[in-house]
């Protein structure tokens, strides 16, 4: 009985040693990037209640009341439009704080003019004074190699309020 158990058994483990085996290398863990923050030009990321990618960003003051901050229409000829991240951000490439706001003219059309409009002009075409849900100061600029892929990273692991400073 112990010589058909053994046969048996060596049976099975000999199938099972010869099968293939299949070992998974372990996934290379992402490093995150980890900004400087100081007085240098700081990377901005934020959500919106809309979509204003397309449209020109003017900074109003705290009272919502001036437009304090606005780029000539040559400042935009190259249409320095926000680059879309993941999960809804956007990454700043014009310059914009939390007391921006957002035209009704796109950068293709504010950058054909040949004359900035007047400050009045500029705050008749708000369409959204508030458009702010989210923003994020992602350190200093030259903290990066890559900055969409580096603050996707952030993002998509879910460390974006643990590593960036929270603005609004």
């Amino acid at each position: 009985m112990h010589l058909y158990k053994f046969i048996i058994l060596s049976f099975f483990g000999g199938t099972m040693a010869c099968a293939p085996k299949t070992f998974h290398k372990p996934a290379q863990p992402v490093q995150l990037v980890h900004p400087t923050f100081n007085a240098s030009p700081s990377v901005i990321i934020y959500k919106t209640r809309k979509d204003y990618s397309k449209f020109v960003p003017v900074i109003l003051s705290s009272d919502k009341k001036k437009v304090v901050s606005y780029p000539d229409p040559a400042d935009i000829r190259n249409q320095p439009t926000p680059t879309a991240l993941a999960q809804g951000y956007w990454l700043d490439n014009r310059g914009i704080n939390d007391q921006v706001a957002f035209l009704n003219i796109t950068y293709q059309d504010y950058a054909k003019r040949t004359t900035a409009p007047t400050t009045s002009e500029l705050l008749a075409w708000v369409i959204d004074s508030d458009p702010i849900l989210e923003m994020y100061n992602c350190g200093a600029t030259y903290s990066y190699t890559d900055k969409a892929k580096q603050i996707n990273e952030v993002i998509q692991a879910g460390k974006t309020g643990s590593i960036f400073k929270k603005i609004k």
